[in-house]
């Protein structure tokens, strides 16, 4: 590869690290809606965010200035199989928390930090030396023998460890469609989350499969493919967020609560009970715990009108009906196929609706009065809402005049 060539994959693989460390930060900080898939999917952004970064200061003379750092991050690639395993399971499952024995999946992970011990112990002229070697000869990088295993070993297993994992997701993939698509085919909110599913486990394989060829050319002939390699991560970065982007809707996860035929937890009767008898082993809730939540939930706003509060949160809701936040965000999302915020503002515009078709005097109302009264921060806050819930103005929607 040429000089200028060069610098233009070096560009492309650092731009799209760079898109998905920003993703990563969305989904974590910025996405209002908290929940375990979105924390999961995260965590896979930033895995090939780090990964499509080092490969691209593998381009330049980075590791020979910060020789300590050389395969520093190594051991996160061992987190790709297990994170995304989990991601799909949480979403097929409708988790909202993993189980303690999930952390034995990193297991291989520890491993390999340990396994690299040996390099961390030699002096920054070793280190040098190392890295040096290494970026002349490119067989040393996949056979990476500056650790306990013996060269190529560590290599290999971490590709074994991912294809592992990968080949349990697409059997999880399987068996959710064979046993719910026929029920539930007719939710087409739920074939594009298993549409999506599928598809960014055929990229994360496709990415496999390719340093299987890439590492068993390397070690055992000299060739390398590592360009296609980190060029196919980068893309499937790329891939993530415009499909993000484009669907931002795949984070709730799937609709319909179809996991569990029992409850596991006592149900709630209605406002002000709690839950008792929670267990705190369990991930996910049944089929009449989420009609349940339903009942309370609903009965709580037909009632109570709490949506009508200023600056009204998800917590505020929680502690009202004693549901667990966590567990009342990832319902709203699976039952409801929206965010908090998206069924508070439904709520306070049907509610207003309905109030002022009992009012003689709705007409004279101005737009700030209408807000206040539905509970909206501001002026553009309730139009905002009350154009993406209707396709109106508020003028159009609250206060015209039946012919």
């Amino acid at each position: 590869m040429n000089y200028y060539a060069g610098g233009i994959y070096f560009l492309a693989l650092f731009s799209s690290g760079i898109i998905g460390l920003i993703l990563t930060c969305i989904l974590l900080f910025v996405n209002r809606e908290k929940s375990l898939v979105s924390d999961l999917l995260a965590a896979v952004v930033f895995i090939l965010s780090v990964l499509v970064l080092t490969n691209a200061a593998y381009l330049t003379e980075f590791f020979l200035y910060f020789p300590m750092l050389w395969r520093a991050m190594d051991w996160i690639t061992f987190c790709i199989g297990p994170v995304s395993y989990l991601y799909v399971r949480s979403v097929l499952t409708q988790s909202f928390r993993l189980r303690i024995r999930d952390a034995l999946f990193f297991l291989p992970a520890l491993l390999f930090f340990l396994h690299r011990l040996p390099y961390y112990f030699l002096t920054h002229e070793e280190k040098l030396q190392v890295v040096q070697n290494a970026l002349h000869d490119k067989r040393l990088v996949a056979a990476e023998p500056e650790g306990f295993l013996p060269p190529g070993w560590a290599a290999f297993f971490r590709i074994l460890v991912g294809l592992a994992f990968l080949l349990a997701q697409m059997c999880l993939l399987w068996k959710w469609k064979r046993s719910h698509m026929d029920e539930n085919g007719s939710i087409v909110h739920n074939r594009e989350i298993l549409r999506w599913l599928i598809a960014f486990t055929l990229m994360l394989s496709s990415s496999y499969l390719l340093v299987l060829a890439e590492t068993t050319l390397q070690v055992f002939g000299g060739f390398t493919m590592g360009y296609l390699i980190a060029g196919t991560i980068a893309f499937t970065i790329i891939f993530i967020a415009g499909y993000l982007f484009l669907r931002p809707r795949i984070l709730y996860g799937m609709i319909g609560w179809m996991q569990e035929a029992e409850p596991f937890m006592t149900l709630p009767a209605g406002r002000g009970e709690s839950f008792s008898g929670q267990t705190t082993d369990r991930q996910t809730l049944s089929v009449s715990q989420g009609q349940a939540i339903r009942e309370t939930l609903e009965d709580h706003f037909r009632k109570n009108h709490p949506f009508c509060q200023l600056r009204y949160t998800i917590r505020d809701l929680s502690k009202e009906i004693r549901i667990p936040s966590y567990q009342l965000s990832v319902f709203i999302n699976q039952e409801y196929g929206k965010n908090f915020n998206e069924l508070i503002n439904e709520a306070r515009i049907d509610h207003l609706k309905s109030k002022l078709s009992l009012d003689p005097n709705a007409t004279q109302y101005t737009l700030e009065a209408l807000s206040r009264q539905a509970g909206f921060n501001s002026r553009n806050s309730f139009i905002k809402a009350v154009k993406r819930h209707t396709g109106m103005t508020p003028s159009e929607f609250f206060l015209k005049k039946e012919d």
